[in-house]
Order: C-alpha cells, then sequence, then structure tokens
C-alpha cells in the first residue's frame, strides 16, 4: 500500500520504509524446500478447516521462520502474533496483493521518487529475501537492508530494533 501511494500520490510520500514488502504485480516465486512444506501442510490444515492449525503453523511460518526450530520466538510475541492472526483467519481477510487497482506496482517501481529503505529478516521465506533485494535494485533511491536474526514479522519479533530503524532513518531526512 506504501509503494502504492508513493507511485499514485509522490509529492505525498518524504520517504518508504519497506519491512519485508509485497508488490503487487510482481513475478510469483519459486519456493524452496523449507517454505514448500509450510505452504503443503497450510493447504492441509485449510482442506480439513483447521483454524487453529493454520494460525499455529502461519505463525511458526512468519514469525519464527521457514528454517527455524518451532517456538524460535516465544513470549508476548508468540502470544500476540497469534492473536492477531486468528483475528485475520476467523474473518477470511484476503491476501492477494492482485485485486488492487494498482496491479502493475512492480513494473513501476523505477517511478518511486522517495527515499527508500527496504528491509527484510535474514531468517524470512528466502523468496521474500530475494522480493526485497528486488525492489531495492528497482527503486532509485532504496538501499537494502538484511536485519539480522529476525524472520518476517521482524516490528513484532523486536520492536525496538525497528523503531531505531524508523529513528535513524528519519534523522539522515
Amino acid at each position: 500500500m506504501a509503494l502504492d501511494c508513493a507511485l499514485s500520490q509522490p509529492d505525498r510520500v518524504a520517504g518508504l520504509i519497506l519491512l519485508a514488502p509485497g508488490v503487487r504485480g510482481a513475478p510469483a516465486p519459486e519456493l524452496d524446500r523449507d517454505t514448500q512444506r509450510f505452504s503443503d501442510l497450510i493447504d492441509q490444515a485449510i482442506a480439513a478447516g483447521d483454524l487453529d492449525e493454520i494460525n499455529w503453523l502461519e505463525t511458526w511460518l512468519w514469525l519464527g521462520g521457514p528454517g527455524s526450530a518451532e517456538g524460535r520466538v516465544g513470549g508476548e510475541a508468540r502470544r500476540l502474533t497469534l492473536e492477531m492472526n486468528a483475528i485475520v483467519l476467523r474473518h477470511d481477510v484476503p491476501h492477494d496483493l492482485e485485486r488492487s487497482p494498482a496491479a502493475d506496482a512492480w513494473q513501476r517501481l523505477g517511478e518511486v521518487v522517495a527515499p527508500t529503505i527496504v528491509a527484510c529478516g535474514e531468517l524470512d521465506l528466502p523468496l521474500q529475501l530475494a522480493q526485497s533485494r528486488g525492489i531495492a535494485d528497482r527503486v532509485p533511491r532504496a538501499v537494502h537492508q538484511v536485519l539480522p536474526g529476525m524472520a518476517h514479522l521482524a516490528n513484532v519479533e523486536q520492536p525496538r530494533a525497528i523503531a531505531n530503524l524508523v529513528l535513524e532513518s528519519t534523522a539522515r531526512a
């Protein structure tokens, strides 16, 4: 959504910090072995209508990372993720980025004029790491940053590190 805004109203965007972003119109990724395993297990849970299993698997995948042991991140971050994801699952919120009228954002990334940080956790899905690098390569004033020891939900896992990233980037502006 932030990229869509930067493309449609560039005069209203002073800068972007994108955390493991999805991009409308991006090429379909190939799944690595670990991510494919999760995809298959989630598909089975969906077919069985087991929302608790879907929630557990998605939390493991997004909070822990596809190559990490289950429960790598615990405590409040895990509880909060399970709670938030359960709400999404109960309301059947669509995740399809192609439903937007801005479905061509991937092709237009070169038009983004705002300084941009594209950050992704080193433990995130390999496809997400590759896509984050691809976004940074396509946006003219972008830098790519890998967040050590974090997976997809870096803002939940290590909120202080993400707050520092925001503070440092705004101090440079």
